[in-house]
């Protein structure tokens, strides 16, 4: 499945999606920042009330088509912009006084289901992981950061606890020949917290 296709077929619903609306209100109107626009499903559900206006933001480029579709329904009232959240004062302007802003942190379905993405566990395709904006894939950090540092990617970013032991299981395997799909890299990580802990018995 290419990525064109997987955003075509795949649409997001945001799990939290009544309860984020019973907290911000968009009823009484105002201006929201939806700071991780993904499918679009909270830009949308706010737009649907009068009077609301949604300033949106994400770094995927494959975004850009559900926004394209909102622009369309809401020319007056939706702004999309390709950007990092972190960047938010880039792209909103000082005397902007939103209603709420939005952070619905982690991947959307059509990322995860889009197995040349390589975000899926299962991928045998390249471990890529890219977001859009950045250039330097899985692959990369994987196969070429130190493995200190690598261990502390895993342990900070990822909390993962083991993360040394996954590091060095790593480290060891891609001496020998590149870790190249995510399938591969999850069978590592299983294999090295399953010995890890079998030693500790």
């Amino acid at each position: 499945m290419n990525a064109t296709m997987s955003l075509e077929k795949t649409q997001h619903y945001p799990v939290m999606l009544n309860q984020v609306l019973s907290i911000i209100s968009p009823q009484h109107g105002g201006t929201f920042i939806d700071c991780t626009f993904g499918g679009g499903g909270y830009s949308q559900a706010i737009l649907k009330f009068p009077g609301t206006k949604v300033l949106a933001i994400d770094r995927d480029k494959l975004t850009q088509k559900y926004a394209n579709s909102l622009a369309k329904k809401f020319p007056k009232r939706f702004n999309f912009f390709q950007e990092k959240f972190s960047n938010l004062d880039k792209v909103i302007q000082q005397k902007l006084e939103p209603r709420a802003v939005i952070f619905d942190l982690g991947l959307s379905s059509f990322q995860l289901s889009d197995k040349e993405r390589g975000f899926s566990f299962e991928s045998k395709d390249f471990l890529n992981m890219e977001m859009g904006i950045n250039e330097y894939s899985a692959y990369n950090v994987i196969n070429t950061l130190d493995k200190e540092y690598l261990s502390t990617i895993i342990k900070v970013l990822g909390e993962e606890k083991d993360g040394k032991i996954i590091a060095n299981k790593i480290d060891k395997y891609r001496k020998k020949k590149p870790i190249k799909n995510s399938q591969q890299l999850a069978s590592i990580i299983k294999e090295a917290k399953k010995n890890y802990h079998n030693y500790k018995k």
